[in-house]
């Protein structure tokens, strides 16, 4: 009948492959215009020169002062001046004013002189919090080219990821953050203002891009290699298969992200 032709036309299996194509890739591209959107939007109000802990290592001086991701480090602007004071004070019990979700905080510590490996004398990871203010075309552009910036060290890290699961290394893997400890940073990034925020909604829409074009099953870009596969070899995959297939990497991602939330839990305990 034609109420079914008209069912059939408008559904996806019976759609042209290039109308499948951008179905599928819409999604991605529509994350990828709000993280640049967002990331444009720090640019033009800009953030005044500000610096902060990002992390502290186990069992560093700075762990074991109570430094945490998130604390503004107030004498400070940026991460050079402050480096450059540690250094000139290795072995020296110094004072550093932090402000914490607005307490303002004095903490002792002694910067070690020879700290391990990929450490430094405090063991932190520093933030850069200033970014100038621009106008709305250099925004724009800023905006655009970080986003770019930002995929690339997006897959990078992913394919770095993957390679390390296949060689055995899991001390790569269990880096990665789930829901769990995306809530505990976005907690930690809502005392440090809107700007912050926007920061990481540009950062999460930028990894939801990238993923969405991963070519794994159950993902956009999963369903997407099948369809140029299909294109190239000019032949329909099994139905059977290929659901089979998404099924199975469902599944899988299910797991994946049921480990990593219970990695972040055992963290936070």
């Amino acid at each position: 009948t034609d109420s079914v032709a008209t069912d059939k036309s408008k559904s996806f299996q019976y759609l042209s492959v290039w109308k499948k194509i951008v179905v599928i890739v819409a999604g991605a591209f529509m994350n990828f215009i709000i993280g640049v959107v967002a990331i444009s939007i720090v640019f033009m109000v800009g953030v005044a020169p500000s610096l902060f802990i990002g992390g502290a290592s186990v069992n560093s001086p700075a762990q074991i002062a109570g430094l945490t991701a998130g604390d503004k480090i107030v004498d400070f602007k940026n991460a050079k001046d402050f480096s450059s004071f540690i250094e000139a004070h290795k072995g020296e019990e110094i004072n550093l004013n932090i402000l914490r979700a607005g307490e303002n905080l004095n903490i002792k510590l002694t910067p070690r002189v020879n700290p391990p490996a990929g450490e430094g004398p405090i063991g932190v990871s520093l933030i850069d919090g200033g970014i100038p203010k621009e106008n709305v075309f250099s925004a724009i552009y800023d905006g655009f080219k970080a986003s770019i910036n930002i995929l690339g060290l997006i897959f990078g890290t992913l394919f770095s990821l993957v390679a390390s699961l296949f060689i055995g290394n899991w001390q790569v893997a269990s880096s990665v953050t789930g829901p769990v400890g995306i809530f505990n940073f976005l907690d930690t990034a809502g005392g440090l203002g809107l700007v912050y925020l926007l920061q990481i909604l540009g950062l999460i829409s930028l990894n939801l891009a990238a993923m969405n074009v991963i070519p794994f099953p159950a993902l956009d870009g999963g369903r997407l290699a099948f369809i140029v596969y299909e294109k190239v070899s000019g032949g329909r995959l099994n139905p059977h298969f290929e659901n089979a297939a998404h099924t199975i990497g469902f599944v899988l991602l299910i797991l994946l992200m049921l480990a990593v939330t219970v990695k972040d839990i055992m963290n936070l305990v």
